[in-house]
């Protein structure tokens, strides 16, 4: 029976993880992409 909780909680959580684990990633990455930006134009405005 125990075993049978335990299975059902993983089947409920780990898409729930996927999921924010991916919107997650994708936050990082543009965040990423966001400071490169940034890093570049205040760069290329101190020339």
């Amino acid at each position: 029976m125990r075993t049978l909780i335990i299975i059902t909680n993983l089947a409920v959580v780990l898409p729930v993880v996927a999921l924010t684990w991916k919107s997650a990633r994708v936050t990082v990455q543009s965040m990423l992409n966001d400071g490169a930006n940034l890093t570049q134009s205040l760069l290329k405005w101190r020339r």
